[in-house]
């Protein structure tokens, strides 16, 4: 067997993800890159749910051919956010969520705008 610079993992639960690679390391929390495309980060009390797969020459082989663009940029490639991910959108709930709280506050601030502009108005719709 061939000893290699590639630590490869997999989701315990998710094993139609695919191979993983690690790709940022922050105090409370781990991402990695996974053969589906996709970077998902597990807060620490998850990642326990990762594992370390024992890299046979078809897995090292697998994984130089899929994370290569990925692993060519850097030696510390490990370390390292793929460019997509350094820029990633925010989720489509996050969004949705502060859309609808600026609304929100928008509205508030017009309500007090047409209040203050016509305090007559106010008082009669307040009764």
């Amino acid at each position: 067997m061939q000893t290699t610079d590639i630590d490869l993992y997999q989701h315990a639960k998710r094993p139609d993800w695919g191979l993983a690679i690690a790709v940022d390391e922050l105090t409370d929390r781990k991402s990695f890159l996974f053969e589906d495309g996709e970077q998902r980060t597990f807060m620490n009390e998850y990642a326990h749910l990762m594992s370390e797969v024992q890299p046979t020459e078809e897995l090292v082989e697998k994984a130089r051919k899929y994370f290569s663009k990925y692993l060519s940029r850097t030696p510390s490639a490990s370390k390292r956010k793929p460019p997509a991910a350094r820029k990633a959108a925010k989720s489509p709930r996050k969004a949705k969520t502060q859309a609808k709280t600026k609304a929100k506050a928008k509205a508030k601030a017009k309500a007090e705008t047409e209040t203050e502009a016509n305090p007559a108005a106010s008082k009669a719709t307040a009764e």
